[in-house]
């Protein structure tokens, strides 16, 4: 709700005195061609008077419109903060606070990362969470010990896919459901170790519906929370 305007009936009675003032200056005499003379004493001050009176008028109504404007601007920015959505065909969801999102197959993949990431138009990095529709039926490698061994690589050092450097072994250590939307996702997480000794924990959510999965490939536990907020946003439709 934006907020009230205080009202502006002081103003205008401001305005109305001045104009008022201003208008005693002028005299029927006054609109009579007459030989010049200077202004009195009496007169100037009045008119001084009048030009202060219009000044304090029109700083008024700046300030009350400045003052009122400011909190709706500052609640557009709060709300656009709060609302950062990102939508794909099929669904929705939230980013998380001081992210980055971008598709880059527009409508049907999202990749949403950490600070400082650039974008990549054709694949997520490990460092950050991938939400894909369309990737086919994930079920089978869902409870099988070595399940992420599927996957073709591992990552460099700051989460580019590496493609010399193969998985090795995979074991499964979480398992869950978890609601999504009115659906029902099943959740996975495997440690994963790499040929070059990298060793990573890699998280899956499956929904069957639109064929969704979302992965966080390798955050670190202290962002971990943040992938289970994300899923928790999300809108199916």
């Amino acid at each position: 709700m934006e907020p009230q305007i205080p009202k502006t009936a002081d103003v205008e009675e401001r305005l109305r005195s001045a104009l008022a003032a201003r208008s005693a200056l002028v005299a029927s005499g006054s609109l009579r061609p007459q030989s010049p003379a200077w202004p009195t004493r009496s007169a100037w001050r009045w008119q001084l008077r009048a030009v202060g009176a219009v000044a304090a008028a029109f700083l008024t109504v700046v300030t009350v419109v400045i003052f009122a404007y400011r909190p709706v601007e500052q609640e557009r920015h709060r709300w656009a903060a709060a609302s950062r959505r990102v939508d794909l065909r099929e669904l929705s969801f939230q980013v998380p606070r001081g992210w980055t999102a971008w598709q880059p197959e527009p409508g049907i993949q999202a990749c949403v990362q950490p600070p400082g990431v650039p974008q990549d138009m054709d694949h997520c990095w490990a460092t950050g969470i991938q939400v894909a529709t369309k990737t086919g039926d994930q079920s089978g490698i869902l409870d099988r010990d070595d399940g992420w061994k599927a996957q073709p690589f591992c990552w460099t050092a700051d989460g580019r896919a590496n493609f010399t450097d193969a998985i090795t072994s995979s074991r499964l250590v979480a398992q869950a459901t978890v609601p999504v939307s009115g659906q029902q996702a099943s959740y996975r997480a495997w440690r994963v170790t790499c040929r070059s000794g990298q060793k990573f924990t890699a998280r899956l959510w499956w929904v069957p519906l639109h064929e969704l999965s979302i992965r966080a490939y390798r955050l670190d536990s202290r962002e971990a929370p943040l992938a289970d907020r994300l899923v928790s946003s999300l809108t199916l439709r």
